[in-house]
This record gives structure tokens, sequence and C-alpha cells, in this order.
């Protein structure tokens, strides 16, 4: 390696370093909010590291899954949750020691990490590394950015959705379709790796720049976990649509092509519907949010991001906005739709170091703030 190329490798190592301190410190401080916040409280900062579906993922992992798909018990609500995260709960806490909790969030934080790494190194790839170091700051420091922190699957799904786009640019067909593969095992969101992945496989194909079986192979194994999953909860209870029928039934959660959101949106509109409290506050937030994804995913498509993250992105808001469910979940769905801050992380890189010191400062506390008021304060789930 000539000097040139030992210089340029040096920078770059130093942008990956400063984009982790920027997300370990994004994480620090909400986590510091968080306790400060809870014991004002008189809660234990722990403990809301678990609530809501992070109970479910714990019991899961000690417990199992439910044996018979009765929809009258709550109990068969765990039939709607991928295996993959309480699996390694499982396997963490057999191997140190640690209690369930502790595990979960330890695969959370270690997983955010290794998130961080990866889109600094797909934004070096296809743009520059101030941008990767912007890119990563803005998705350590999102708004439900607390998540990453938690007993949840989304700081392991990005992880996993974004090393596989990573390979993909990298034509490591294979790679990027088990990766893929284990993404589908963890969230629903896994069709949109495997989306991408296909896409983009098929596309070389067709425009004969690549044909291997390995494309192929790769493209088949990233679609492959989500729906080979559903087909394994239908045979172990007896009924193919099982998963789905959980879905629906005990967690109100179904594909209605976008009807239950905009219909909502409508009812705020005219003022059929109305809020009080705290549900103002947040609700308002959250329809702000979701129109504010939608403009950047069309700012993205203006800035000629690379179009295999746009598929993702894509797939993964239309499963965000098309389908019935708890309303305030849905800020959650965007923490991994990380192409969506390339045009936010774009503009941030080209800024005066100024404005991205303020701005840095400002999303960080205003996130920390926001997960620790939606754990602390906000009764019902994220």
């Amino acid at each position: 390696m000539d000097g040139t190329g030992l210089l340029g490798r040096t920078l770059l190592l130093r942008g990956l370093g400063f984009a982790l301190i920027l997300h370990v410190a994004a994480r620090a401080v909400g986590l510091a909010v968080l306790s400060l916040m809870a014991g004002t409280a008189g809660q234990d900062p722990r403990e809301r590291l678990a609530i809501w579906d992070g109970g479910w993922y714990l019991r899961i992992a000690e417990n199992g899954y439910a044996a018979q798909l009765d929809l009258t018990q709550e109990s068969t609500g765990s039939l709607g949750f991928y295996p993959l995260y309480p699996l390694l709960i499982r396997l963490i806490s057999a191997a140190t020691g640690l209690d369930g909790l502790t595990s979960a969030v330890l695969i959370s934080e270690l997983a955010a990490a290794v998130a961080a790494v990866g889109l600094y190194t797909l934004a070096v790839r296809l743009w520059s590394p101030q941008v990767g170091v912007a890119l990563v700051l803005l998705w350590s420091a999102q708004p439900l950015a607390i998540v990453l922190s938690m007993a949840y699957t989304e700081a392991l799904f990005s992880a996993l959705a974004v090393w596989s786009l990573v390979l993909l640019h990298r034509h490591n067909w294979l790679a990027a379709g088990c990766l893929g593969f284990l993404a589908g095992l963890s969230r629903s969101s896994g069709l949109g790796v495997g989306a991408a992945v296909a896409a983009y496989a098929g596309w070389l194909w067709w425009r004969r720049e690549q044909r291997s079986f390995l494309q192929l192979a790769g493209a088949l194994i990233a679609l492959a976990g989500a729906p080979l999953w559903w087909l394994y909860i239908g045979v172990h209870v007896g009924r193919l649509d099982a998963w789905f029928a959980v879905q629906d039934e005990i967690w109100g959660s179904r594909w209605d092509w976008g009807a239950s959101v905009v219909g909502l949106g409508h009812k705020l509109f005219i003022q059929e519907v109305r809020y009080s409290g705290d549900a103002v506050f947040v609700i308002t937030l959250t329809f702000a949010l979701l129109i504010l994804a939608v403009v950047l995913l069309l700012e993205a498509v203006a800035r000629r991001v690379w179009w295999p993250l746009l598929v993702y992105a894509v797939v993964l808001l239309l499963l965000t906005l098309g389908s019935a469910g708890f309303i305030n979940s849905k800020p959650r769905f965007l923490v991994p739709i990380f192409p969506l801050l390339v045009p936010l992380a774009m503009a941030l890189a080209g800024a005066a170091r100024r404005v991205q010191v303020m701005v840095g400062l400002l999303v960080t506390v205003a996130s920390a703030w926001f997960g620790a008021f939606l754990l602390v304060v906000w009764q019902y789930s994220i």
C-alpha cells in the first residue's frame, strides 16, 4: 500500500471512530435522560427498557411459543413474534449467566453499534465519509432512537439489513442473502431487504451484467426468511394462516392499503376525532413524522440514491403506512428506514461546522427527551 492509500485508509478509520463516538454519545445521553426522568417519577429505568413488546420477547426467550392457536387466550399473542431475537436472548443468557433483560439490552446495544458501522461503511462507498458521519448521527438520534437500547428488534434488524445492503453493493450475493434471511426472521420488514436483494440481482441478470447461480441463490434466500416462519407457525399449530390470524385478532394488525392511517388522519383534520392531554402531542407528531417520511423518500429519489436502498425504503414505508394497528407505533417502524435520512445527512455534511454542532446537539437532546417521555410519561404502547 502506498503512502496515499495508507493516508486515505487512516482518514476513513478516523471518520468511523468519530461516527461511533457520536453513536455511543447519543445512546448514552438517551439512557441518562431516561434514568433521570424515571427516577424522578419513582420508576425503575431498567424495567422501562422491557415494556410492551420487550416483555413478550423476554417471555418467549424463557418459555417459548404458545403450543396451540387459541385466539381467546392472550398467551397466543406470542405466535405473532419472530424467533431470532428471543433465540439470541436465550443463547446469550445461557452462555453468560446474565438475566434475560440484560442479555436483550446487550444484544440491542451491540447490534445498534454494528448497524452504525454498516451505515458509515455504506455511506463511504456511495457518497463520502462526511455523509457517513452525518448519517450515523441522525440515525442514532432520531425521534424513536430509544428503541435501539431496548428489548426490541429494531437494532438487530437494522444491523442485519444495513450489512446485507453493504454486501449487496459489493455483489457478495450469498452473504447478502443470508443476512436478508436472518432479517426476515427478526421482523416482517425483512421483506424489504429481500425485495432489494432480489430486485438488484434480477436487474443485473436482465441487463446481462452479471449472471451466476450464487446471484439467484442469494435472492431466493433473502426472500425466504419471513415466509418460512409463517409456514412454520402454521404447521406448528395446524392452521396455515395462523400468523396472520394472530396479527389480526390479537394485535389488530392487518393490511388495509393505508385505509386506517388515512382515515384517522382525515378525522383528525376535520376534527371528527379529538385527543386530549399527551395524546395530542404524540399523535400530532406521529402524523408529522409519517408525512416527513414520504417527503424524504421523494427527496431521496430526486437525489438518485442508489436504487436498491429506495426499494428497501419503499417496502418498509408501505408496510408502515399500509397496515392497520397502533398508530402510535408507526414512528418506531420508521427507525430502520435509514435511506430516508440520506438527504438530511447530505445536507448536514455540507453545512458549516457551527451548524453541524448545533444540529447534532439539538437532535441528540430532543431524541433523548422524547424517548424518555414515551417510556415514563406516555401510558400507551410505542
